[in-house]
């Protein structure tokens, strides 16, 4: 579970709920001024990937495999036998970031990011300000893949296996048409493939 604090630090902590305790991390704060925090959510496909969204970035957290020295078990030495040193397991955060500043601008205005959703195939589809649903991956550098047209400004997203179901400021909810990437027998996920969205639309509903 992902936990962020409250005043003063902000801090992002991971709780696992399994063993009912902390995840030993650094303190990490948030990257940028609480009040611009948007959404939060880790990545269905990987337990160790959550992503964080401000106005203006998207931040892909990957927890990494690190070891501390455990100073309260350190064991003093003498010339016969050497000090014994204990090591810890602890995680490390490996951050990445996509920039609204990368998106160009369909009306002139300053891409915000407004709410985002993981799909099954580690990519998150952002919400803008615009009449666009960007397609970002979450590997190595984050890149935009897709940037898919919509009836008015996005507000949230839903993925099924056939559809990307798109609610906007327009008062429409629309069930876009698409085309999921083949994936083995062995369910492992090809990250050079991903979900291509269409404008094809199978319902419409005007609310």
């Amino acid at each position: 579970m992902l936990v962020v604090g409250g005043v003063p630090d902000f801090t992002i902590s991971i709780y696992d709920l399994k063993a009912q305790q902390y995840i030993k991390t650094p303190a990490t704060k948030l990257p940028f001024k609480h009040t611009l925090m948007k959404q939060a959510a880790f990545n269905p496909r990987n337990k160790e990937q959550f992503c964080i969204l401000s106005d203006t970035k998207v931040y892909f957290f990957t927890l990494r495999p690190a070891f501390n020295i455990d100073q309260s078990a350190i064991q003093e030495g003498s010339e016969e036998e050497p000090a014994q040193v204990e090591m810890t397991e602890i995680f490390r955060y490996e951050v990445t970031e996509f920039t609204a500043s990368d998106v160009p601008s369909l009306d002139g205005n300053q891409v915000v990011f407004t709410s985002f959703k993981w799909d099954m195939w580690n990519r998150v589809h952002v919400c803008t300000n615009q009449t666009q649903v960007l397609q970002v991956s979450s590997h190595d550098t984050p890149v935009l893949e897709q940037a898919f047209d919509v009836s008015g400004i996005p507000l949230t997203t839903q993925i099924t296996q056939k559809h990307m179901i798109v609610s906007t400021d327009d008062g429409l909810i629309t069930w876009y048409r698409i085309e999921p990437p083949y994936e083995n027998a062995d369910g492992k996920v090809d990250n050079t493939l991903c979900l291509k969205l269409t404008n094809q639309v199978a319902y419409e509903y005007d609310f």
